[in-house]
């Protein structure tokens, strides 16, 4: 037996958060060495609103979209400690790093009471380079164990719970990309004789969630079967039960596995948390995983004062959408109709539970009925509480 925690030594978080904020510096001066990675729903976001745009005629004239879905197998034990630390020395041409920490003291007035928030920056000239490679192969990225008196030090990949490990497995992906998959898409691209003014295709990849999308059928193809021979070098190979793709390949039908069905009859293709419309490109949140299980074990509500706050933030973010990647949606939506669709989604909802709530149910229609012709005036309306248009709430378990 062993201690979990042991208070005399001295905590690795330190260190870890020095060489983190250190890659995180060369994240965002230098992104091309990631590759086509994204780290957060904010730059899938922009990504795809950025190919959109360029594509618009294309989605316009409802041309068939190509997506190919492929997970890396085993991606953090693969990683090759020689190469990923090669990668960081010829990542980062200063010898040394400083690393500055902020304090930012906040008064709220209505509590009358002081919040202390700390944040870390850091700039060129301090840590050595040096230091952080042996700090990422002494225990950051790479783990190490002790079992009795013996130290143990994993030999082949990169501990998937470390602070490190998610931008240091970017780094590795994103120089296999730049190395391999970058000349390979351009000469498929070269073969097919397409113009160079354009991206013709979009490459995402969430760690190790690749997802390509063009609309080029034979482009597709040859994406995925180069996906399927996996890369030696880099000991990465795809796992064969996780590909998703939305067209026939070969002798093999479409993936659909992988890809969901409304019932309304639209395809999405889940990648990384998000379901991708085969057909516009619209993301949503991927909820299928909660089919099998009952909803209400899986969601908090918190109903406090925080609730304002909350709708501030949901405010700021519309207001971020619209200045930074110009988009402008116009809903016209009388203050009635507003009414009428939150009573119908009240009542719809409800309804699962009817012995619990027959109390506010009668109320709740007998309120609906002041409205009841809107339902049938606007073909709007109708169309927003069709349940083939959310089939997959209504499969929920209650």
């Amino acid at each position: 037996m062993r201690p979990l925690v042991d208070l005399r030594a001295k905590s690795k978080d330190a260190n870890l958060n020095k060489c983190h904020l250190i890659m995180k510096k060369l994240r965002d001066e230098k992104p091309e060495m990631f590759g086509s990675s994204v780290f957060d729903y904010n730059n899938v976001h922009q990504n795809l609103s950025q190919f959109i745009s360029s594509k618009r005629s294309q989605l316009m004239k409802k041309l068939k979209v190509y997506i190919v879905v492929a997970d890396v197998s085993k991606a953090f034990d693969c990683v090759s400690h020689d190469m990923v630390l090669k990668m960081i020395d010829d990542a980062f041409k200063c010898d040394e790093y400083t690393v500055r920490k902020c304090s930012k003291v906040i008064c709220n007035r209505s509590k009358n009471s002081l919040y202390r928030f700390d944040s870390n920056a850091s700039i060129g000239n301090g840590n050595s380079i040096y230091d952080l490679s042996i700090q990422l192969s002494s225990g950051g990225g790479i783990f190490v164990d002790q079992i009795g008196q013996k130290y143990y030090l994993q030999q082949v990949g990169i501990a998937q719970g470390s602070k490190l490990s998610p931008n240091l497995c970017s780094l590795y992906y994103g120089h296999l990309e730049n190395s391999v998959l970058s000349k390979f898409l351009h000469d498929s691209k070269l073969n097919a004789g397409e113009a160079f003014s354009e991206p013709e295709y979009l490459l995402m990849r969430f760690i190790d969630d690749f997802i390509f999308i063009s609309f080029s059928l034979e482009h597709a193809q040859k994406f995925l079967n180069r996906m399927r021979r996996g890369f030696v070098f880099y000991n990465c190979y795809m796992n064969d039960s996780k590909y998703g793709f939305n067209f026939c390949a070969g002798n093999s039908e479409p993936s659909s596995n992988r890809l969901y069905r409304g019932d309304d009859g639209v395809s999405f293709m889940p990648w990384s948390g998000l379901l991708i419309n085969c057909e516009t490109l619209e993301i949503q949140a991927d909820y299928t995983r909660y089919l099998d299980i009952t909803i209400i074990s899986t969601i908090t509500v918190k109903m406090h004062s925080s609730t304002k706050y909350m709708h501030s933030l949901i405010v700021r973010r519309m207001q971020d959408v619209e200045l930074h990647y110009n988009v402008r949606p116009v809903l016209k939506l009388r203050r009635k109709e507003t009414i009428w669709l939150g009573l119908t989604a009240y009542i719809r909802v409800l309804q699962q539970k009817q012995s619990r709530y027959k109390d506010m149910l009668t109320l709740l229609t007998a309120e609906l009925g002041r409205y009841c012709h809107l339902g049938h005036e606007c073909d709007t309306l109708r169309y927003a509480v069709d349940d083939s248009h959310s089939s997959m709430f209504w499969k929920f378990k209650f």
